[in-house]
């Protein structure tokens, strides 16, 4: 049981040294005179590029180490699918622009016809409501009897017509004594006659006429001209009736209306549908956010990724700075805006720059015995030290040794 303990122990002690093996970031601590060296690394920022679509990637053009300016084509994901979805949404676009165009044909036609209808019958109820006025105006005529002027004339018609009898008769009498005499032929006499009779007839007719007049009109022919006006009266109705009818169709145009505007928006979101397909294609084409090299790619031609997920990774090698992990009890002679030496071994160069951040939560602690009745923690904090001057361009990860005062 006890080398059971034992052997249990030991694997503990192994799992947690591989465990600090792998957690502690690598570095070293030496000391030259007075100063202290601490390797760290030499990092720039960097762009993780991923895709916003899932998808099959069809082609990588771009490998590690190549430099790429921003804009840049890295990757291209298959878009079969999307070209199909794309044909049938230009379908679905022109079926909807055909559809708008019946519509508005019907709805203009509509509206044409509804105005048509209504100014005809518009112009009916004017007929109606003139032929109206002049059976009312007829009536009233009839009723007060004829005017003084048409009075006068046929004053002046009976004169004449007496005259014209007058002369007719004198000139009847003579003849018919000549040729009672034998002077002139029967026939004369009986053509005088005959004017005579005319020019009679005439002169009794044109006294009718005048008294017919000073009596004024008869019963049955204001019966006549009133049942005119009730006549004229039921057409103006039925013309106002018509109109009426003519301007509800109004609601033919209206549904008209409706159809139209159903076809517009159907053919709106057929739009929208191409817009949203051709964004989705511009997407398949994924180019670099930024200029700088690629640092790592994660992914190869054929595989499917995920939308986000990280294809590769772009580092801007405008900007270095290099992060070094402190011990604590060396850190605390020094403080943010502090002036210090980063060597770099890969250029064989020194460089000057300045704490500029510091991660105060220690992330990585070892321990350290003090006596031989107890120990305590001495945690490390990560420090960024950015450089006072641009560094060429080189490839990020390289050591970065900083030089510190004891």
């Amino acid at each position: 049981m006890i080398k059971k303990v034992i052997l249990v122990v030991i694997l503990l002690v192994l799992a947690s040294s591989v465990f600090f093996l792998f957690q502690v970031p690598k570095k070293s601590l030496y000391a030259e005179d007075s100063k202290i060296i601490i390797e760290g690394l030499l990092l720039s920022d960097k762009s993780e590029v991923s895709s916003k679509l899932s998808g099959k990637i069809e082609k990588i053009l771009k490998k590690e180490g190549d430099f790429v300016h921003e804009g840049d084509v890295l990757f291209v994901l298959e878009t079969k699918e999307l070209l199909a979805k794309k044909k049938q949404a230009e379908a679905g676009i022109r079926a909807s622009e055909n559809d708008v165009k019946k519509a508005d044909t019907a709805y203009q036609f509509e509206i044409e016809k509804t105005n048509e209808n209504i100014r005809m019958a518009e112009e009916g109820v004017n007929v109606a409501e003139s032929d109206l006025q002049n059976a009312k105006t007829k009536v009233d005529m009839i009723k007060s009897g004829a005017r003084k002027q048409e009075i006068a004339q046929l004053e002046e018609a009976v004169k004449a017509s007496e005259s014209t009898y007058k002369t007719a008769e004198l000139t009847y009498q003579r003849i018919k004594n000549l040729a009672d005499d034998g002077v002139i032929a029967e026939q004369k006499a009986d053509e005088a006659k005959m004017a005579y009779d005319r020019a009679k007839s005439g002169f009794e007719v044109a006294k009718q006429k005048l008294s017919l007049a000073k009596e004024g009109a008869r019963k049955e022919e204001i019966k006549m001209a009133e049942e005119l006006i009730n006549k004229a009266s039921s057409g103006y109705e039925v013309a106002k009736q018509k109109l009426e009818l003519a301007k509800s169709a109004q609601k033919g145009v209206d549904i008209a209306k409706i159809t139209l505007d159903n076809a517009q928006e159907k053919l709106n979101a057929s739009k929208a549908t191409l817009d949203e397909i051709n964004a989705y294609l511009e997407s398949s084409v994924v180019k670099s956010p930024i200029s700088g090299r690629i640092s790592n790619v994660y992914s190869k031609k054929g595989e499917i990724i995920s939308a986000g997920y990280s294809v590769m990774s772009i580092a801007e090698i405008d900007n270095y700075w290099a992060e070094v992990y402190i011990d604590e009890n060396i850190f605390s002679h020094h403080k943010i805006g502090d002036r210090v030496s980063v060597e770099i071994p890969a250029l064989g160069k020194t460089y000057i720059g300045k704490i500029s951040t510091v991660n105060s939560t220690g992330d990585f602690a070892t321990k350290r015995s003090s006596t031989e009745r107890g120990s305590y923690d001495i945690k490390s904090v990560k420090v960024r030290i950015d450089f006072d001057e641009k560094i060429e361009e080189i490839a990020d990860g390289l050591t970065a040794r900083v030089i510190l005062d004891k």
